[in-house]
C-alpha cells in the first residue's frame, strides 16, 4: 500500500520500540517523575526552621547599633534567611545593615540596603508615592560553631517600627531545583524525540 511522506512519517513515528530498544517515551515519564520530585524537595528545603533572632520595635534615633546576638551554626553550609521590614516617614529614607560576626564578635562579613518611602509629583503635575520598605535575603555559613549577628541602623527619621528576622532554614534547595529543572528538560526532550507533541502543536497552530 502506497503512502503519502506524511503519512509515511506519522507511521514510523507511531511505531513501537524493537527488541532491545528503549522506549523513551517511558524514559521521559521516569526523568520527569524525578524532576518534579525533585522541585518538591527543594520547596521543602526552602521552608524555615527555627527562630534564631527577632528584633521588633521603635528606634529611638536615627542612628541605632542594636546588640549583638549570639547564635549557633549546627552544620556546615548552613542557610539562614533574613528579613527586613522598616515602618518609615513619608520623605525618608533608612539603610539598614547586618553585620555576621565570629564567637569572639570579630568581622565577617556584612549586607544591608537603603529602604525609603517617597511621594511627589512630576513634570506633568501628576502625583505619584512609591517606597521600598523592606527586604530579605539569604546568607550560608560554612563553619559550625557560635557566631552572632548585629544591625545597625541609619535613618533620615527614626522608623516608627523595624521587624528583623532570621530564622534557620531546613536545608540548601539550589540543588535540588537545578536537579529538578534539567530532569524535566530531558523529560520533554525525550518526549519530542519519540512523539513530536511540541511540533505538532506548534505545527498546528
Amino acid at each position: 500500500m502506497a503512502y503519502r511522506f506524511s503519512e509515511r512519517h506519522l507511521q514510523d513515528r507511531s511505531n513501537k520500540p524493537k527488541d532491545g530498544q528503549v522506549d523513551l517515551f517511558k524514559l521521559a515519564i521516569i526523568f520527569a517523575f524525578f524532576g518534579v520530585l525533585s522541585l518538591i524537595t527543594a520547596a521543602h528545603f526552602r521552608g524555615k526552621g527555627d527562630e534564631v533572632v527577632k528584633l521588633s520595635g521603635a528606634p529611638e534615633d536615627t542612628i541605632i547599633q542594636q546588640p549583638a546576638t549570639p547564635f549557633l551554626v549546627k552544620r556546615n553550609n548552613e542557610v539562614f534567611d533574613i528579613s527586613v521590614r522598616a515602618n518609615l516617614p513619608l520623605q525618608s529614607w533608612s539603610f539598614i545593615e547586618g553585620q555576621i560576626l565570629d564567637a569572639n564578635q570579630e568581622y565577617l562579613f556584612s549586607f544591608g540596603k537603603e529602604l525609603w518611602f517617597e511621594e511627589g509629583r512630576d513634570s506633568q503635575g501628576y502625583y505619584w508615592k512609591q517606597k521600598d520598605t523592606q527586604y530579605s535575603l539569604d546568607i550560608t555559613l560554612p563553619q559550625t560553631g557560635l557566631h552572632h549577628v548585629q544591625f545597625l541602623i541609619d535613618s533620615e527619621q527614626a522608623p516608627s517600627n523595624v521587624r528583623i528576622e532570621m530564622y534557620r532554614q531546613t536545608g540548601s534547595s539550589i540543588p535540588h531545583f537545578w536537579f529538578g529543572v534539567i530532569c524535566l528538560v530531558i523529560a520533554i526532550c525525550l518526549n519530542e524525540q519519540k512523539n513530536w507533541t511540541i511540533s505538532n502543536l506548534i505545527s498546528d497552530l
